[in-house]
């Protein structure tokens, strides 16, 4: 993916950007690497007593930064105070496995995907990894945006992962990022997200862009495969500032929460084009998602989704072009899928 317009990269370039904390991390010992992998055994065994307490024991005697390479083969730097860097690292990157999977079905090789609110950049590093996408990471948080480019040089992917710092939203202009203390993955532009309320004790002020700015700079005919928006009740924003690259003939697939604007989104973009999928309720339990990666692993047609509902289900949701192909395999798989129970 071409790089956004100066304009629309507001700290990308090297003067601009905050400042760096040196790195202290430590690249994993083969001691520590087989704790984490036993680790990930026992937690996805049948029988797990005391899980967290073991999760626990085995953390006191981790350093707190490590470079490791996940079993995907993916090289990353973690900071293991942070929780979503502390659970990559024990799951050995096997955290929200339904977008692992949607990108591997639906990223098509060498596409073109953007991680909005990419954290310490996990999933669109896995698109360049599995699919060799260029991938535009958006990331308002100066520390992590930072960890996402340390992350890409770890895999020499400069020449295909461009990073923007800053918050997408419907637009420009500059605006408080909340950040909450007990959760890294819960920093938001929304002042009232639920999570604050446990966490929140201070704020930053980013910029804010829109998607819409960062494609309209790219020429001859912008084109996203795979779109990721995880911005912590802002997604519906985020959606806006797409405008009319909101579109199936323009942007393929999204992949985001509905939140707090829930029958507004799904009104917004069926009257789009786009078919909508919500992730299966009865895997949110962790025993069913691990039958279901393991009928997966067998060679069993995994159902990750099911047709979206208006006023009920899970936020997190997948949307493709209504009567595309994508549409008929999230059907066809749905129709296929083992109840509950099973």
């Amino acid at each position: 993916m071409a790089s956004a317009s100066p304009s629309t990269r507001p700290s990308a370039d090297p003067e601009s950007r905050a400042p760096i904390v040196a790195h202290a991390a430590t690249v994993e010992s083969s001691w520590i690497r087989s704790a984490r992998l036993a680790y990930r055994r026992y937690r996805n065994a049948r029988f797990r007593p005391f899980h967290s307490l073991l999760r626990h024991v085995l953390r006191s005697l981790v350093g707190s930064r490590q470079i490791v390479t996940l079993r995907s083969g993916l090289r990353m730097e973690l900071d293991l105070t942070l929780g979503i860097q502390s659970t990559i690292f024990w799951y050995d990157g096997d955290v929200e496995p339904q977008l692992t999977w949607a990108l591997r079905e639906f990223l098509p090789l060498g596409g073109r995907m953007i991680d909005c609110g990419a954290n310490c950049g996990l999933f669109g590093l896995e698109a360049r990894l599995h699919r060799g996408a260029s991938v535009l990471f958006v990331e308002p948080h100066p520390v992590l945006a930072a960890q996402v480019r340390r992350n890409i040089e770890l895999n020499g992917w400069t020449d295909s992962c461009h990073v923007i710092e800053a918050a997408a939203s419907d637009h420009t202009g500059r605006a408080n990022l909340f950040l909450c203390e007990t959760n890294d993955g819960s920093h938001s532009l929304d002042a009232d997200w639920p999570i604050l309320a446990t966490g929140a004790s201070s704020k930053i002020e980013v910029p804010l862009i829109t998607l819409a700015d960062v494609l309209e700079n790219e020429a001859p005919s912008p084109r996203v495969d795979f779109l990721k928006i995880d911005t912590e009740g802002h997604d519906f924003s985020v959606l806006g500032g797409l405008a009319d690259f909101l579109h199936p003939d323009r942007v393929s697939m999204l992949y985001l929460e509905l939140g707090n604007h829930r029958e507004k989104a799904i009104e917004r973009l069926q009257s789009r084009g786009y078919s909508g999928f919500m992730y299966r309720r009865d895997l949110l339990d962790g025993v069913a998602l691990r039958r279901a990666m393991q009928r997966a692993a067998d060679g069993a047609p995994p159902c990750m989704f099911t047709p979206v509902a208006s006023n009920s289900g899970t936020s997190e949701t997948l949307w493709c072009g209504a009567g595309s192909p994508a549409e008929r395999r999230l059907l066809e798989l749905a129709r296929q899928a083992p109840s509950p129970a099973t």
